[in-house]
């Protein structure tokens, strides 16, 4: 799973392997450890709610990924899921997508990811 924190928006990358558990109803989690021995953590936890919900608490970004998101995700054409969701002031932009291979090969960060739709337009 990669992701991307950029100002008020967070963006989520999965491979195959990493949907595939969702859609099994598993949660899927990572960490980023820092020298000092802290770290943060992060994952997607399927939820029966319909929609996707997303919360940081005890160094833990949890996004609890509502069953209508998980459908359309599911989807051969699909390539992600967006919401938007109240942050104060700011609105915080969740972004959800299908990791798909570069069309530059990039070697074991391809590993697991999805056919790029565009590959054919390369030759």
């Amino acid at each position: 799973m990669k992701i991307r924190i950029r100002e008020n928006s967070l963006r989520i990358r999965l491979t195959q392997f990493e949907l595939k558990e969702l859609l099994a109803g598993n949660k899927v989690m990572s960490n980023i450890r820092f020298p000092n021995g802290t770290q943060l953590s992060y994952g997607l936890i399927p939820a029966k709610e319909k929609t996707t919900s997303v919360q940081y608490l005890e160094e833990t970004i949890s996004i609890r990924m509502g069953a209508l998101d998980l459908e359309t995700m599911n989807e051969e054409k699909s390539v992600g899921v967006q919401s938007i969701h109240s942050a104060g002031e700011q609105s915080l932009n969740l972004l959800i997508e299908k990791d798909f291979t570069c069309l530059h090969p990039r070697g074991a960060e391809d590993k697991d990811t999805f056919p790029n739709p565009n590959q054919k337009e390369i030759s």
